[in-house]
Protein backbone atom coordinates (compact mmCIF):
# COMPACT_ATOMS: atom_id res chain seq x y z
CA UNK A 1 0.00 0.00 0.00
CA UNK A 2 1.64 3.32 -1.04
CA UNK A 3 1.86 6.17 1.44
CA UNK A 4 -1.15 8.45 1.05
CA UNK A 5 -1.03 11.15 3.74
CA UNK A 6 -0.14 14.70 2.69
CA UNK A 7 2.63 14.81 5.27
CA UNK A 8 4.42 11.55 4.45
CA UNK A 9 3.69 10.59 0.84
CA UNK A 10 5.97 13.09 -0.87
CA UNK A 11 9.17 12.05 0.90
CA UNK A 12 11.33 9.55 -1.04
CA UNK A 13 13.09 8.28 2.10
CA UNK A 14 9.76 7.52 3.78
CA UNK A 15 8.46 5.87 0.62
CA UNK A 16 11.58 3.71 0.48
CA UNK A 17 11.23 2.88 4.19
CA UNK A 18 7.89 1.25 3.45
CA UNK A 19 9.19 -1.16 0.81
CA UNK A 20 12.89 -1.70 1.44
CA UNK A 21 14.24 -3.17 4.70
CA UNK A 22 17.61 -1.59 3.89
CA UNK A 23 15.94 1.85 4.01
CA UNK A 24 14.51 1.59 7.52
CA UNK A 25 15.12 4.64 9.70
CA UNK A 26 17.27 4.24 12.83
CA UNK A 27 18.26 6.31 15.82
CA UNK A 28 20.88 8.86 14.78
CA UNK A 29 19.24 9.67 11.44
CA UNK A 30 18.95 13.35 10.53
CA UNK A 31 16.82 15.05 7.91
CA UNK A 32 13.42 16.27 6.83
CA UNK A 33 12.11 12.68 6.76
CA UNK A 34 12.80 12.45 10.51
CA UNK A 35 11.04 15.78 11.07
CA UNK A 36 7.96 14.41 9.32
CA UNK A 37 8.01 11.32 11.53
CA UNK A 38 8.20 13.61 14.56
CA UNK A 39 5.28 15.66 13.26
CA UNK A 40 3.22 12.51 12.72
CA UNK A 41 4.00 11.16 16.20
CA UNK A 42 3.00 14.50 17.71
CA UNK A 43 -0.24 14.57 15.73
CA UNK A 44 -1.49 11.02 16.21
CA UNK A 45 0.16 10.04 19.51
CA UNK A 46 0.63 13.36 21.34
CA UNK A 47 4.38 12.68 21.56
CA UNK A 48 5.25 16.37 22.12
CA UNK A 49 8.57 16.07 20.29
CA UNK A 50 10.68 18.97 19.12
CA UNK A 51 10.47 18.77 15.31
CA UNK A 52 14.17 19.30 14.73
CA UNK A 53 14.71 16.43 12.28
CA UNK A 54 17.10 14.63 14.63
CA UNK A 55 16.35 11.00 15.57
CA UNK A 56 17.61 11.28 19.13
CA UNK A 57 16.72 9.61 22.42
CA UNK A 58 13.34 11.32 22.82
CA UNK A 59 12.25 10.46 19.28
CA UNK A 60 13.42 6.87 19.79
CA UNK A 61 11.39 6.66 23.00
CA UNK A 62 8.32 8.03 21.19
CA UNK A 63 8.75 5.47 18.37
CA UNK A 64 9.04 2.67 20.94
CA UNK A 65 5.91 3.88 22.78
CA UNK A 66 3.98 4.03 19.51
CA UNK A 67 5.08 0.51 18.51
CA UNK A 68 4.23 -0.84 21.96
CA UNK A 69 0.76 0.67 21.75
CA UNK A 70 0.14 -0.90 18.35
CA UNK A 71 2.03 -4.15 19.06
CA UNK A 72 4.27 -3.64 16.03
CA UNK A 73 6.69 -6.56 15.89
CA UNK A 74 9.08 -7.67 13.18
CA UNK A 75 9.65 -11.32 12.20
CA UNK A 76 10.80 -13.31 15.22
CA UNK A 77 10.51 -10.36 17.61
CA UNK A 78 8.87 -10.66 21.01
CA UNK A 79 9.33 -6.98 21.95
CA UNK A 80 9.11 -3.83 19.80
CA UNK A 81 12.29 -1.94 18.89
CA UNK A 82 13.00 1.75 18.17
CA UNK A 83 13.30 1.38 14.38
CA UNK A 84 10.89 2.99 11.93
CA UNK A 85 10.23 0.24 9.39
CA UNK A 86 7.48 -0.94 7.07
CA UNK A 87 4.79 -1.51 9.70
CA UNK A 88 5.56 1.65 11.67
CA UNK A 89 5.57 4.04 8.71
CA UNK A 90 2.44 2.38 7.28
CA UNK A 91 0.59 2.72 10.57
CA UNK A 92 1.63 6.38 10.92
CA UNK A 93 0.54 7.01 7.33
CA UNK A 94 -2.89 5.44 7.81
CA UNK A 95 -3.53 7.48 10.93
CA UNK A 96 -2.19 10.70 9.40
CA UNK A 97 -4.27 10.30 6.23
CA UNK A 98 -7.35 9.82 8.38
CA UNK A 99 -6.48 12.84 10.53
CA UNK A 100 -5.81 15.02 7.48
CA UNK A 101 -9.14 14.04 6.00
CA UNK A 102 -10.88 15.25 9.15
CA UNK A 103 -8.81 18.40 9.55
CA UNK A 104 -8.62 19.23 5.86
CA UNK A 105 -4.84 19.77 5.88
CA UNK A 106 -1.52 18.41 7.05
CA UNK A 107 -0.39 19.52 10.52
CA UNK A 108 1.88 22.49 11.02
CA UNK A 109 5.27 22.19 12.68
CA UNK A 110 3.84 22.79 16.15
CA UNK A 111 0.51 20.98 16.66
CA UNK A 112 -1.75 22.59 19.24
CA UNK A 113 -1.78 19.96 21.98
CA UNK A 114 -3.21 16.46 21.79
CA UNK A 115 -5.49 15.32 19.02
CA UNK A 116 -9.10 15.17 20.17
CA UNK A 117 -10.66 11.88 19.02
CA UNK A 118 -13.45 12.47 16.53
CA UNK A 119 -16.77 10.69 16.59
CA UNK A 120 -16.96 7.71 14.26
CA UNK A 121 -20.39 6.78 12.98
CA UNK A 122 -20.27 3.20 11.76
CA UNK A 123 -22.74 1.02 9.92
CA UNK A 124 -23.64 -2.15 11.82
CA UNK A 125 -24.29 -5.56 10.25
CA UNK A 126 -25.34 -8.68 12.18
CA UNK A 127 -24.86 -12.16 10.75
CA UNK A 128 -26.89 -15.37 11.11
CA UNK A 129 -27.63 -17.29 14.31
CA UNK A 130 -27.13 -14.38 16.69
CA UNK A 131 -29.21 -14.20 19.85
CA UNK A 132 -31.58 -11.39 20.76
CA UNK A 133 -29.04 -9.81 23.14
CA UNK A 134 -26.85 -8.77 20.21
CA UNK A 135 -29.72 -7.05 18.43
CA UNK A 136 -30.85 -5.41 21.67
CA UNK A 137 -27.40 -4.00 22.34
CA UNK A 138 -27.04 -2.38 18.93
CA UNK A 139 -30.58 -1.02 18.96
CA UNK A 140 -30.40 0.42 22.47
CA UNK A 141 -26.72 1.31 22.97
CA UNK A 142 -24.61 0.55 19.93
CA UNK A 143 -21.41 2.15 21.19
CA UNK A 144 -18.19 0.49 20.11
CA UNK A 145 -14.59 0.93 21.26
CA UNK A 146 -11.79 0.87 18.70
CA UNK A 147 -8.23 -0.30 19.11
CA UNK A 148 -7.45 3.43 19.62
CA UNK A 149 -9.83 3.60 22.62
CA UNK A 150 -12.17 5.87 20.63
CA UNK A 151 -15.87 5.35 21.34
CA UNK A 152 -18.19 5.58 18.36
CA UNK A 153 -21.86 5.07 17.59
CA UNK A 154 -23.19 2.41 15.22
CA UNK A 155 -26.16 3.15 13.02
CA UNK A 156 -28.50 1.60 10.46
CA UNK A 157 -28.76 -1.98 11.74
CA UNK A 158 -28.81 -4.50 8.87
CA UNK A 159 -28.81 -8.31 8.73
CA UNK A 160 -27.07 -10.77 6.42
CA UNK A 161 -27.01 -14.53 5.88
CA UNK A 162 -24.13 -14.88 3.40
CA UNK A 163 -20.91 -13.11 2.45
CA UNK A 164 -22.59 -11.99 -0.76
CA UNK A 165 -25.41 -10.31 1.17
CA UNK A 166 -22.85 -8.65 3.45
CA UNK A 167 -20.96 -7.27 0.46
CA UNK A 168 -24.17 -5.93 -1.07
CA UNK A 169 -25.04 -4.16 2.19
CA UNK A 170 -21.61 -2.58 2.66
CA UNK A 171 -21.49 -1.44 -0.97
CA UNK A 172 -24.75 0.42 -0.43
CA UNK A 173 -23.69 2.19 2.77
CA UNK A 174 -22.09 5.64 2.96
CA UNK A 175 -20.28 5.13 6.28
CA UNK A 176 -16.50 4.65 5.89
CA UNK A 177 -16.45 2.48 9.01
CA UNK A 178 -18.41 -0.79 9.10
CA UNK A 179 -18.94 -3.16 12.03
CA UNK A 180 -19.63 -6.84 11.29
CA UNK A 181 -20.95 -9.06 14.09
CA UNK A 182 -20.66 -12.72 13.17
CA UNK A 183 -19.72 -16.00 14.84
CA UNK A 184 -16.14 -17.00 14.19
CA UNK A 185 -13.09 -18.88 15.38
CA UNK A 186 -9.32 -18.69 15.08
CA UNK A 187 -9.01 -21.70 12.78
CA UNK A 188 -12.22 -21.51 10.72
CA UNK A 189 -12.67 -17.76 10.35
CA UNK A 190 -16.17 -16.34 9.97
CA UNK A 191 -18.91 -18.96 10.20
CA UNK A 192 -20.66 -17.88 7.03
CA UNK A 193 -21.41 -19.28 3.55
CA UNK A 194 -20.08 -17.40 0.53
CA UNK A 195 -23.48 -17.50 -1.18
CA UNK A 196 -26.85 -19.15 -0.67
CA UNK A 197 -26.51 -22.92 -0.43
CA UNK A 198 -22.77 -22.83 0.22
CA UNK A 199 -20.80 -24.38 3.05
CA UNK A 200 -20.70 -22.28 6.20
CA UNK A 201 -16.94 -21.84 6.23
CA UNK A 202 -14.67 -18.90 5.42
CA UNK A 203 -11.27 -20.06 6.64
CA UNK A 204 -7.81 -18.82 5.63
CA UNK A 205 -7.77 -20.79 2.36
CA UNK A 206 -11.20 -19.47 1.36
CA UNK A 207 -10.28 -15.84 2.06
CA UNK A 208 -6.96 -16.24 0.23
CA UNK A 209 -8.77 -17.75 -2.76
CA UNK A 210 -11.37 -14.98 -2.81
CA UNK A 211 -8.71 -12.27 -2.63
CA UNK A 212 -6.75 -13.95 -5.43
CA UNK A 213 -9.78 -14.35 -7.70
CA UNK A 214 -10.73 -10.70 -7.19
CA UNK A 215 -7.12 -9.77 -8.06
CA UNK A 216 -7.31 -11.80 -11.29
CA UNK A 217 -10.57 -10.15 -12.28
CA UNK A 218 -9.04 -6.71 -11.70
CA UNK A 219 -6.07 -7.72 -13.86
CA UNK A 220 -8.35 -8.77 -16.72
CA UNK A 221 -7.96 -12.51 -16.30
CA UNK A 222 -10.78 -15.08 -15.97
CA UNK A 223 -12.70 -13.52 -18.84
CA UNK A 224 -13.70 -16.74 -20.54
CA UNK A 225 -15.80 -19.56 -19.18
CA UNK A 226 -13.06 -22.06 -19.92
CA UNK A 227 -10.49 -20.03 -17.96
CA UNK A 228 -12.88 -19.73 -15.04
CA UNK A 229 -13.62 -23.43 -15.00
CA UNK A 230 -9.97 -24.41 -15.30
CA UNK A 231 -8.55 -21.95 -12.76
CA UNK A 232 -11.21 -21.56 -10.08
CA UNK A 233 -13.76 -24.32 -10.69
CA UNK A 234 -12.23 -26.40 -7.93
CA UNK A 235 -12.48 -23.46 -5.52
CA UNK A 236 -16.22 -23.14 -6.19
CA UNK A 237 -16.70 -26.85 -5.56
CA UNK A 238 -14.77 -26.64 -2.27
CA UNK A 239 -17.03 -23.75 -1.17
CA UNK A 240 -20.17 -25.70 -2.05
CA UNK A 241 -21.36 -23.13 -4.59
CA UNK A 242 -21.60 -22.94 -8.38
CA UNK A 243 -18.91 -21.38 -10.54
CA UNK A 244 -21.36 -18.63 -11.50
CA UNK A 245 -21.97 -17.82 -7.83
CA UNK A 246 -18.25 -17.67 -7.09
CA UNK A 247 -17.53 -15.34 -10.01
CA UNK A 248 -20.49 -13.14 -9.07
CA UNK A 249 -19.27 -12.75 -5.46
CA UNK A 250 -15.68 -12.12 -6.54
CA UNK A 251 -16.91 -9.47 -8.97
CA UNK A 252 -18.75 -7.75 -6.14
CA UNK A 253 -15.54 -7.75 -4.10
CA UNK A 254 -13.83 -5.93 -6.96
CA UNK A 255 -16.53 -3.25 -6.83
CA UNK A 256 -16.25 -3.06 -3.03
CA UNK A 257 -12.51 -2.39 -3.29
CA UNK A 258 -13.15 0.88 -5.11
CA UNK A 259 -14.22 2.49 -1.83
CA UNK A 260 -12.00 1.18 1.02
CA UNK A 261 -13.64 0.87 4.43
CA UNK A 262 -12.43 0.50 7.99
CA UNK A 263 -13.82 -2.92 9.06
CA UNK A 264 -14.39 -3.96 12.68
CA UNK A 265 -15.15 -7.67 13.15
CA UNK A 266 -16.95 -8.71 16.32
CA UNK A 267 -16.54 -12.48 16.53
CA UNK A 268 -14.73 -14.92 18.81
CA UNK A 269 -10.95 -15.22 18.41
CA UNK A 270 -10.79 -13.88 14.83
CA UNK A 271 -7.96 -11.53 15.83
CA UNK A 272 -5.74 -14.46 16.82
CA UNK A 273 -5.25 -15.33 13.16
CA UNK A 274 -3.49 -12.34 11.61
CA UNK A 275 -3.02 -14.14 8.30
CA UNK A 276 -6.78 -14.62 8.03
CA UNK A 277 -7.40 -10.96 8.85
CA UNK A 278 -4.87 -9.91 6.19
CA UNK A 279 -6.54 -12.04 3.51
CA UNK A 280 -9.95 -10.68 4.53
CA UNK A 281 -8.54 -7.17 4.32
CA UNK A 282 -7.14 -7.94 0.84
CA UNK A 283 -10.41 -9.48 -0.35
CA UNK A 284 -12.48 -6.53 0.86
CA UNK A 285 -9.91 -3.91 -0.14
CA UNK A 286 -10.27 -2.54 3.40
CA UNK A 287 -8.06 0.22 4.78
CA UNK A 288 -7.93 -1.65 8.10
CA UNK A 289 -9.48 -4.68 9.80
CA UNK A 290 -9.75 -5.21 13.55
CA UNK A 291 -11.07 -8.18 15.54
CA UNK A 292 -10.90 -9.62 19.09
CA UNK A 293 -8.08 -11.96 20.09
CA UNK A 294 -10.37 -13.74 22.56
CA UNK A 295 -13.97 -14.89 22.87
CA UNK A 296 -16.71 -12.27 22.75
CA UNK A 297 -20.25 -12.36 24.07
CA UNK A 298 -23.18 -10.01 24.66
CA UNK A 299 -24.93 -10.69 27.97
CA UNK A 300 -28.27 -9.52 29.38
CA UNK A 301 -27.75 -7.92 32.79
CA UNK A 302 -30.53 -8.02 35.37
CA UNK A 303 -30.20 -6.71 38.91
CA UNK A 304 -30.12 -9.15 41.79
CA UNK A 305 -29.56 -7.90 45.33
CA UNK A 306 -27.73 -9.42 48.27
CA UNK A 307 -29.73 -11.64 50.56
CA UNK A 308 -30.58 -10.02 53.87
CA UNK A 309 -27.65 -10.04 56.26
CA UNK A 310 -25.13 -11.03 53.57
CA UNK A 311 -22.11 -9.06 52.34
CA UNK A 312 -20.33 -8.86 48.99
CA UNK A 313 -17.59 -11.02 50.50
CA UNK A 314 -20.25 -13.70 51.14
CA UNK A 315 -21.39 -13.43 47.52
CA UNK A 316 -17.82 -13.74 46.23
CA UNK A 317 -17.34 -16.96 48.20
CA UNK A 318 -20.49 -18.36 46.58
CA UNK A 319 -19.09 -17.63 43.10
CA UNK A 320 -15.56 -19.04 42.91
CA UNK A 321 -13.25 -18.16 40.03
CA UNK A 322 -12.27 -21.07 37.78
CA UNK A 323 -11.33 -21.42 34.13
CA UNK A 324 -15.01 -21.61 33.12
CA UNK A 325 -16.48 -19.48 35.93
CA UNK A 326 -15.23 -15.93 36.32
CA UNK A 327 -16.15 -13.19 38.71
CA UNK A 328 -15.34 -9.51 39.01
CA UNK A 329 -16.47 -7.10 41.71
CA UNK A 330 -16.53 -3.37 40.94
CA UNK A 331 -16.34 -0.66 43.60
CA UNK A 332 -17.16 3.02 43.25
CA UNK A 333 -13.88 4.75 44.08
CA UNK A 334 -15.84 7.86 45.14
CA UNK A 335 -17.92 5.84 47.56
CA UNK A 336 -21.32 6.98 46.33
CA UNK A 337 -22.47 3.63 44.91
CA UNK A 338 -22.54 0.21 46.47
CA UNK A 339 -20.41 -2.50 44.86
CA UNK A 340 -21.64 -4.61 41.96
CA UNK A 341 -20.57 -8.15 41.01
CA UNK A 342 -20.66 -9.79 37.58
CA UNK A 343 -20.33 -13.58 37.46
CA UNK A 344 -19.88 -15.07 33.97
CA UNK A 345 -20.01 -18.78 33.17
CA UNK A 346 -18.76 -20.39 29.97
CA UNK A 347 -21.29 -23.05 28.89
CA UNK A 348 -19.37 -24.42 25.91
CA UNK A 349 -19.48 -24.04 22.13
CA UNK A 350 -22.70 -24.69 20.26
CA UNK A 351 -22.14 -25.79 16.61
CA UNK A 352 -24.65 -23.19 15.42
CA UNK A 353 -24.73 -20.49 18.10
CA UNK A 354 -21.00 -20.41 18.86
CA UNK A 355 -19.62 -19.74 22.35
CA UNK A 356 -22.36 -19.82 24.98
CA UNK A 357 -22.29 -17.92 28.29
CA UNK A 358 -24.58 -17.03 31.17
CA UNK A 359 -24.18 -14.05 33.49
CA UNK A 360 -25.41 -13.37 37.03
CA UNK A 361 -25.18 -9.86 38.52
CA UNK A 362 -25.49 -8.90 42.19
CA UNK A 363 -25.78 -5.32 43.43
CA UNK A 364 -24.74 -4.58 46.99
CA UNK A 365 -27.70 -2.25 47.47
CA UNK A 366 -31.29 -2.85 46.42
CA UNK A 367 -31.52 0.37 44.42
CA UNK A 368 -32.83 0.69 40.86
CA UNK A 369 -31.20 4.13 40.56
CA UNK A 370 -27.77 2.79 41.50
CA UNK A 371 -28.21 -0.11 39.09
CA UNK A 372 -28.83 2.37 36.26
CA UNK A 373 -25.79 4.42 37.30
CA UNK A 374 -23.62 1.30 37.09
CA UNK A 375 -25.15 0.59 33.68
CA UNK A 376 -24.13 4.05 32.46
CA UNK A 377 -20.65 3.49 33.87
CA UNK A 378 -20.20 0.21 31.99
CA UNK A 379 -21.74 1.04 28.60
CA UNK A 380 -22.32 4.83 28.73
CA UNK A 381 -25.82 4.97 27.22
CA UNK A 382 -28.98 2.85 27.04
CA UNK A 383 -32.25 3.61 25.27
CA UNK A 384 -34.11 0.42 26.22
CA UNK A 385 -36.00 -0.74 29.29
CA UNK A 386 -34.72 0.17 32.71
CA UNK A 387 -34.77 -3.26 34.37
CA UNK A 388 -32.30 -5.03 32.08
CA UNK A 389 -29.55 -4.04 29.67
CA UNK A 390 -26.88 -5.75 27.56
CA UNK A 391 -23.16 -5.78 28.30
CA UNK A 392 -20.50 -6.75 25.71
CA UNK A 393 -17.81 -8.94 27.29
CA UNK A 394 -14.40 -10.08 26.09
CA UNK A 395 -13.56 -13.44 27.68
CA UNK A 396 -9.81 -13.91 28.19
CA UNK A 397 -8.45 -17.08 26.60
CA UNK A 398 -4.80 -16.77 27.62
CA UNK A 399 -3.85 -19.83 29.74
CA UNK A 400 -4.15 -19.17 33.46
CA UNK A 401 -5.64 -15.70 33.00
CA UNK A 402 -9.15 -16.31 34.30
CA UNK A 403 -10.88 -13.00 33.81
CA UNK A 404 -12.97 -10.94 31.38
CA UNK A 405 -13.01 -7.33 30.19
CA UNK A 406 -15.63 -4.63 29.70
CA UNK A 407 -15.89 -2.00 26.93
CA UNK A 408 -14.84 1.14 28.80
CA UNK A 409 -11.73 -0.42 30.31
CA UNK A 410 -8.39 0.60 28.81
CA UNK A 411 -7.37 -3.04 28.31
CA UNK A 412 -10.33 -3.59 25.95
CA UNK A 413 -8.44 -2.01 23.05
CA UNK A 414 -5.45 -4.28 23.71
CA UNK A 415 -7.67 -7.27 23.00
CA UNK A 416 -8.43 -6.00 19.48
CA UNK A 417 -5.86 -7.06 16.87
CA UNK A 418 -5.53 -5.09 13.64
CA UNK A 419 -3.99 -5.34 10.19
Amino acid sequence: MPLTSQLLSGDPKLQACQVNPQAHIFSGAVGDHVRKIQLALNAVDNARLETDGKFGALTAAAVLAFKNKWRILGPGQTQPDQIVGVQTITRLDIMMADLEKRRGAAPQDQPDGPVIPYNFVAGIQIGPHHLSQVVSYYKNCGLETTHLSHRYQTTGLRYFETLEELIDIIKSRPEPHQVIVNHGSENHGLHLPIARGGLEVMDVDVMLDLAGIADQIEQGALRTRSDQAALVGGVATAMGISLDSLMRVAGKLVELRKNPRFISIRGCNIGKNLAYMQYLKDAFGASMVTAPVCRMTYQSIKRNSLNKGKTMADAERNFPITEKNRRRTFDDILGYLGSILHYVQFQGVDPVLGSMFTTYTIAERDSADEFREWRDYFIEQWRGGQETWVLPILWETQPGNWTFYLPREEIWKDKLAWV
